[in-house]
């Protein structure tokens, strides 16, 4: 069984740590992996903790970027964890399905930001 109290330890640090990108960053982290240990699933587990610099570089970049994704996120962690705390499975993987999206739009959007900028940037190049 997943530790219900440990994620909700998670989210509630997320919760406080808004304004700190780093410290926001790490209890995501926490969150994503107590998921895979409550799940005794070994093999997510270890990817987990294999790609976690890159998942830390990337979801930094992103929570630098973005004015809003930080509140976003947070609400799908609590949406996600009060699923699994009521055993509802499908909620849970429906909440994190839609967790991922709006992460993956978030990130098309600040790249599409950053490129236009770079463009303008290299069009007043002398």
């Amino acid at each position: 069984a997943t530790d219900v109290a440990a994620l909700n330890k998670d989210v509630e640090a997320m919760a406080e740590s808004q304004n700190d990108a780093e410290k926001f960053l790490k209890h995501d982290h926490h969150f994503h992996l107590h998921i895979a240990q409550g799940a005794k699933n070994q093999i997510l587990i270890e990817v987990i903790q294999g790609i976690q610099d890159m998942l830390e570089k990337t979801q930094g970049h992103i929570i630098r970027k973005s004015t809003t994704i930080s509140p976003r996120s947070l609400e799908f962690h609590r949406k996600i964890f009060d699923a699994i705390k009521k055993g509802k499975p499908e909620q849970a993987r429906k909440s994190m399905y839609e967790h991922l999206i709006d992460i993956e739009k978030e990130v098309y959007t600040i790249l599409k930001r950053e490129n236009i900028k770079d463009n303008m940037d290299f069009n007043n190049t002398p």
